[in-house]
């Protein structure tokens, strides 16, 4: 398989061809500072700040314990300055007017695959997205082509 084969099956590619019998889907370009966001492990991971002050994980249970129940350690002083949350303010705007034209039911598909663990669309059911601890966000992120020249580079390729 070609690189070329592989990049036609992004979803960019192909959608337009099939937009008449497929779901309905906005397509976004992410910013590669945000690829590099998601893809970076040097630190603890912050979630965007939101430009409407909106909470990404809202309190849908009533917790009685209060936030100023729980301190934060304070360290030696040897670490460096803390880190501060990103903000993508167009992407967040382009993002929240696709889900509210889509009335809220939606699922994310990133270029050329999808999140493992969506139950997918049949007779019974719908198609919704579950998150869960074991997604791996980086296999969705990695270039497809890149993969695949470094499967056909691996001597177990031509196995």
């Amino acid at each position: 398989m070609k690189v070329e084969d592989v990049n036609r099956c992004q979803i960019q590619e192909w959608y337009p061809r099939f937009k008449l019998v497929s779901i309905r889907t906005f397509i976004h370009e992410l910013p590669e500072s945000f690829v590099q966001y998601l893809l970076d492990d040097s630190g603890p991971f912050l979630l965007p700040v939101s430009i409407s002050n909106e909470d990404a994980f809202p309190n849908r249970i009533h917790n009685p314990e209060e936030k100023e129940d729980y301190q934060v350690s304070e360290g030696s002083g040897d670490e460096a300055e803390p880190l501060s949350p990103p903000s993508l303010p167009e992407l967040e705007l382009k993002i929240k007017e696709s889900i509210e034209t889509l009335e809220g039911a939606i699922f994310p598909k990133l270029n050329w695959s999808a999140p493992k663990d969506s139950a997918w669309i049949s007779t019974w059911e719908e198609l919704e997205q579950k998150p869960s601890a074991g997604s791996g966000w980086n296999q969705f992120l990695r270039n497809a082509g890149e993969e695949l020249q470094r499967q056909t580079k691996s001597p177990e390729a031509g196995a």
